[in-house]
């Protein structure tokens, strides 16, 4: 890969830090306390305008390697949003515990994050789907946020639209290009048995455009599996074949289902069927492009926010959230929605009120009132 696709470093210019202990004052951002921008209402009462909410990342996790992936993804995000703070969350219990037992780092549940940033007065959160795809876990995590009192606004996972399908395979170009041409390129997956699960396929087809035949996506679990795979890289005529985990880290499934040596792994599959094997060792979470994709989705979560909150103001580049100024309403209008009945029954009131008193005036001067007239 040429320079401008390097992977960022974790430690600082002239560092030479660890990358576990600098991710680990990132990890544990959801135990301090940044306060929300606030000012006081001109109607009197307290209002809670927070040009910069803070941004959950929320990630299923894994128990190796992830620290440093987490780390580069964490430098990217926070240089392209430096006024907002940034929580790393982990979904799933078993790798919380891993973390918490072998590398002393609290990662909280989604959940838990904003939770915390609810008691701190923050009344939105961008809650950033750290998934590859709009599966079980992205949907799980919509219901959690759904459940807690802070608003919020869900970035969506990495492969949404086409043009993200289109950015991935940018960001693996120079991985690609680097290979032999008469090697077998095929990105292995985890899978899901998810109705999102057609979206590898989606993904092979849209990179086989660009780097044509010799692409191929399989995954760990379910459809389409190392032996369909195996079949398909045989009969196109490769004898070499370059795996390259489709993972943001390149973790247990690497070690064990890509390149273990027992007979069920995907090395040992294509080594049966006389292709030779080579793999890349490392996830794409390493690679910015990546990390601008989940930017981007971070951003178009963010201009919900402004929208819900009628932040319509374009500002300058790099000033779109210190610039924004919020539209204000009359008190009336930001009653809870039991005002409308409310006001309806006065006005009914009123009417009839001042109808009573025109027929009682219409009496004391001597004139009659007509049935109907008011």
């Amino acid at each position: 890969a040429n320079a401008a696709d390097a992977p960022l470093s974790v430690a600082p210019q002239g560092g030479g830090v660890n990358p576990d202990k600098a991710v680990a004052l990132t990890l544990n951002s959801g135990n301090s306390r940044i306060s929300p921008n606030q000012a006081r209402s001109r109607h009197g009462f307290r209002e809670t305008i927070e040009m910069n909410p803070p941004i959950v990342m929320a990630a299923f996790g894994t128990t190796t390697g992830a620290l440093a992936t987490y780390a580069c993804i964490d430098t990217r995000i926070r240089q392209r949003f430096p006024d907002h703070e940034i929580v790393w969350t982990c979904s799933s219990r078993m790798v919380r515990d891993r973390i918490k037992k072998h590398k002393n780092i609290d990662m909280i549940h989604p959940h838990e994050a904003l939770r915390r940033l609810q008691a701190q007065k923050h009344e939105w959160a961008v809650v950033q789907s750290v998934h590859f795809l709009a599966g079980h876990e992205f949907y799980r995590l919509i219901e959690e946020a759904r459940g807690e009192k802070i608003r919020t606004a869900i970035g969506l996972p990495l492969l949404s639209s086409v043009a993200d399908y289109q950015r991935v395979g940018t960001a693996l170009a120079p991985l690609i290009a680097s290979r032999l041409p008469d090697e077998a390129m095929v990105l292995v997956g985890h899978g899901t048995d998810h109705p999102s699960w057609a979206s590898y396929l989606a993904l092979q087809h849209l990179l086989r455009e660009r780097f044509g035949e010799r692409l191929f996506v399989g995954c760990v679990e379910e459809y389409p599996e190392a032996d369909e795979v195996v079949a398909r890289v045989a009969a196109a005529g490769f004898d070499k074949v370059c795996l390259i985990p489709f993972m943001l880290v390149a973790g247990v499934h690497f070690r064990e289902d890509l390149m273990g040596e027992d007979d069920d792994s995907w090395k040992s599959r294509f080594a049966a069927a006389g292709i030779e094997v080579a793999a890349v060792d490392q996830g794409i979470g390493m690679l910015p492009a990546i990390s601008d994709i989940l930017a981007d989705h971070i951003a178009a979560a963010l201009d919900v926010v402004l929208e819900n909150r009628g932040e319509w103001k374009k500002c300058p580049p790099g000033s779109r959230f210190k610039a924004a100024s919020p539209v204000r309403y009359p008190l009336l209008f930001r009653l809870p929605m039991v005002s409308t009945p409310v006001i309806g029954w006065t006005i009914f009131r009123m009417r009839s009120w001042i109808s009573a008193g025109k027929a009682t005036w219409l009496r004391g001067n001597g004139r009659r009132s007509v049935p109907g007239i008011t």
